[in-house]
């Protein structure tokens, strides 16, 4: 298989990331940077759609759509980092900057896949994602998500610091304009899940949160193919191995057997 080396790491060809605008035109100045993503020759999208590359720009109002082994490295200016997993779909609604290069505004709209979101320079309550069944303010942390291709499932697992997860639909159907039912996620390698319908839930039980994470979340299992800025430590989820890439020895590569790309039917 051939490989390519991209600063300290390496990445399997056979990636596919397209990216292409949403709707209007892109800022002038780019939001962020690829710094680790393996191209096709051609990709499969409408007339505006452009194949990913390294070093290639992103900007406000972009859609990154990844193939079933596809796999994006996000830089955003003010030092906030995403990473893309396979057979996701997401746009960056709005990464509004001040003059000073952090964020005033970050709104991430996250469709299907499986993500990792690292917060950057930038004040804690400028952070925001969406997803097809909760929201999620961020407030200076690392975690890693998942949103069910079937029916917007969203899985939340922590690292470190806090997020704040509202429901998009209350239990009896109806939207959820005041925020009701949120709940706040500290704790390290804590799951929450919002599924369709609303009711928030925070798993206590160890076997039903390690299947979840065995299945959705292939990042905590293996982050070998991640640049060293976008790995965190997992030991907390009992990933202690270390990636041959890590520069952390207490664990921040957790590395069992390496997880393998989900079927259409699976959310990450």
């Amino acid at each position: 298989m051939m490989v390519l080396r991209c600063a300290g790491t390496a990445l399997s060809l056979g990636l596919l990331a397209m990216i292409g605008w949403s709707g209007g035109a892109a800022a002038d100045e780019p939001s962020g940077t690829v710094l680790a993503v393996v191209q096709l020759s051609q990709a499969d999208g409408a007339t505006g759609q452009r194949l990913l590359s390294l070093d290639a720009p992103v900007y406000s109002g972009d859609k990154v759509v990844t193939g079933p082994v596809g796999e994006a490295q996000i830089k955003f200016r003010d030092n906030t980092k995403l990473v893309v997993g396979p057979n996701s779909a997401m746009t960056i609604d709005a990464f509004v900057f001040s003059n000073n290069n952090t964020a005033r505004q970050v709104s991430i709209d996250a469709v299907r896949g499986a993500f990792r979101f690292i917060t950057g320079l930038s004040r804690k309550d400028a952070y925001s994602i969406a997803t097809p069944t909760a929201t999620i303010s961020v407030r200076g942390t690392e975690f890693d998500f998942n949103v069910v291709r079937t029916d917007g499932q969203t899985e939340l697992v922590m690292f470190g610091g806090q997020t704040r997860i509202c429901p998009k639909t209350l239990s009896d159907g109806s939207p959820n304009t005041t925020q009701q039912d949120c709940v706040e996620a500290r704790a390290a390698c804590g799951m929450t899940i919002v599924p369709p319908g609303g009711d928030v839930s925070q798993l206590k039980a160890s076997t039903q949160r390690n299947a979840i994470i065995g299945k959705d979340f292939r990042y905590i299992h293996d982050q070998t193919g991640l640049l060293a800025d976008f790995r965190v430590n997992t030991a907390s989820c009992g990933s202690t191995r270390v990636s041959p890439y890590s520069t952390d020895p207490q664990g921040s590569g957790g590395q069992p057997p390496k997880a393998q790309p989900p079927s259409d039917g699976e959310g990450g």
